[in-house]
């Protein structure tokens, strides 16, 4: 053996049980309705560093939710951070997620609740929105109608509205340290946080930001 290499030997890092590592990364992203599986199977599992190198690492530059094939990074650093040399790692990840399924029909604007829905465990693909939050159910409509057997998503539902259109909504102002309350009518349906428009008594429109306590907040 050569001088040459020797001293290649020596300086070269080599990376092992890759394999664990890229799966080790998808096992934080898991949830109590979230399933991970990444096919490690055709990851090679050891891998030699360029020359120099002195520690390494498996990096994910993704969302909460893969699915499909990712590309993790495998980067090799020198003692002083810099990095030699990066090498791209595919990996395919099946995610299974439970989601809602309407057991019957469903209505626009009906709050779904354990008689209108089952819950299955079923595997999910590429950029589907989430599905809802069991814990909020009973503080969401649906936006749309649902027919048997649909699965549900996140972007189906939307927050029941503390304040209703063609209803009464308390309004507040406030105004050079003075605040004053009159009462106007909803110009549209509005969760806490959401902007809508109320009506006041003197017949101009204000906008409004609706509080949590079902009032509404003049923005003006």
């Amino acid at each position: 053996m050569s001088l040459a290499t020797v001293l290649f030997a020596v300086a070269a890092l080599g990376a092992d049980g890759i394999r664990h590592r890229v799966a080790a990364i998808y096992e934080p992203l898991q949830t109590a309705s979230m399933r991970l599986s990444p096919d490690t199977g055709r990851i090679p599992d050891t891998a030699t560093g360029p020359a120099g190198a002195s520690s390494w690492e498996i990096l994910r530059d993704g969302g909460p939710r893969p699915c499909g094939t990712e590309v993790v990074m495998l980067s090799w650093k020198r003692p002083d951070g810099s990095v030699p040399r990066r090498d791209w790692i595919q990996v395919r990840i099946r995610r299974t997620e439970r989601v809602a399924v309407a057991s019957r029909r469903m209505e626009r604007g009906e709050i779904p609740s354990d008689s209108s829905l089952r819950w299955e465990w079923r595997e999910t693909f590429g950029s589907v929105p989430p599905p809802p939050d069991s814990s909020r159910l009973g503080r969401l409509r649906l936006r749309t109608g649902a027919g048997p057997g649909q699965v549900l998503t996140s972007n189906q539902l939307e927050p029941v509205p503390t304040v209703v259109h063609g209803r009464p909504v308390t309004m507040f102002s406030s105004r050079a340290g003075a605040s004053a309350a009159v009462e106007g009518i909803a110009q549209a349906d509005g969760s806490p946080g959401s902007r809508i428009l109320v009506l006041s008594p003197f017949g101009r429109r204000i906008r409004c930001q609706v509080q949590d306590d079902g009032t509404a907040r003049s923005l003006e």
